[in-house]
């Protein structure tokens, strides 16, 4: 909701949409392995953002890959290596625990 007013919309209230959840919600719930990737230069969500959902986040396993010079939709362009070594280190160890995520 804040991320539909900061990029100009309207300012929506929890109460005006029953059952809403946000992702901090979400995050709250979250026992699952998570990795998170985020550009340094995102302008559309900070990457405080997503640092705070990764404090939010209650799985053991989790993780966030800060893509230096990224913005929102170039985080491939600009850091293709950094961004697929960690999904397959992320892959890779969930692939070796055994366990299967839903």
């Amino acid at each position: 909701m804040e991320l539909i007013h900061r990029l100009g919309g309207p300012l929506i209230r929890r109460q005006e949409i029953p059952g809403f959840q946000d992702n901090s919600d979400k995050m709250r719930q979250c026992h699952l392995p998570t990795l998170i990737i985020h550009g340094t230069n995102d302008r559309i969500i900070p990457l405080a953002d997503s640092e705070a959902l990764l404090d939010l986040c209650c799985s053991a396993d989790k993780n966030l890959v800060k893509i230096v010079g990224a913005g929102h939709n170039n985080l491939l362009m600009v850091g293709p290596n950094d961004y697929y070594r960690n999904l397959n280190v992320f892959i890779g160890r969930i692939k070796e625990s055994g366990k299967r995520v839903p």
